[in-house]
């Protein structure tokens, strides 16, 4: 699922909400945001174990950050990185209390460019920060499991793949002959 349809689905879910509902609602994605930026990454005895870009267990301290956050080396690919280099939102520089006053707006399901007048940022900024708190609320949402005993009904959608773009001066390789305008798919898959 895209971002689009989980905007969607969230859209459609929020309408129905009540005033206290809705309330509640802001708390979650603020302590979704809390779990996945701040709460977690700043004020705690964490210690890094892997490199998040390379996965390399080389690792070792090099100094602080201006805020007084540890900083590391990998000793695999030779970048530095602070706790919050691995989470979603751990790279935004933005105080905490902007992105709590955008989780009201996101939740209030406000346009672009109310987020961005209320939060005081620009448009483009507002843009990112939506994406980066849906990439949130999708990382820390439940997974779907079947366990024993539950009944479970799946149906089967089938989608053309498509292969867009001028190939022919890259290395990519089509896995199937392309198919040009008004010409249809007679297979499934």
């Amino acid at each position: 699922m895209n971002a689009e349809d989980l905007v969607l689905n969230f859209k459609k879910g929020m309408a129905n909400l009540s005033k206290t509902e809705r309330r509640r609602a802001i708390e979650s994605v603020r302590d979704v945001i809390r779990a996945a930026a701040f709460d977690d990454a700043a004020g705690s005895a964490y210690e890094i174990e892997r490199c998040p870009r390379c996965g390399s267990a080389a690792v070792v301290k090099k100094g602080k950050s201006k805020n007084g956050e540890q900083r590391y080396l990998c000793r695999g690919c030779g970048r530095t990185f602070g706790m919050g280099s691995e989470r979603i939102l751990g790279t935004s520089k933005l105080p905490k209390e902007t992105w709590m006053a955008y989780a009201e707006c996101f939740v209030l399901m406000l346009p672009l460019r109310e987020c961005a007048r209320r939060c005081r940022v620009c448009l483009k900024t507002a843009y990112t920060m939506r994406h980066r708190l849906i990439e949130c609320l999708s990382a820390y949402s439940p997974s779907f499991r079947v366990e024993r005993g539950c009944g479970c009904e799946l149906d089967e959608t089938y989608f053309p793949e498509s292969f867009r773009g001028n190939h022919a001066k890259g290395s990519f390789t089509m896995p199937r002959p392309s198919r040009h305008r008004g010409k249809q798919v007679h297979r499934r898959g």
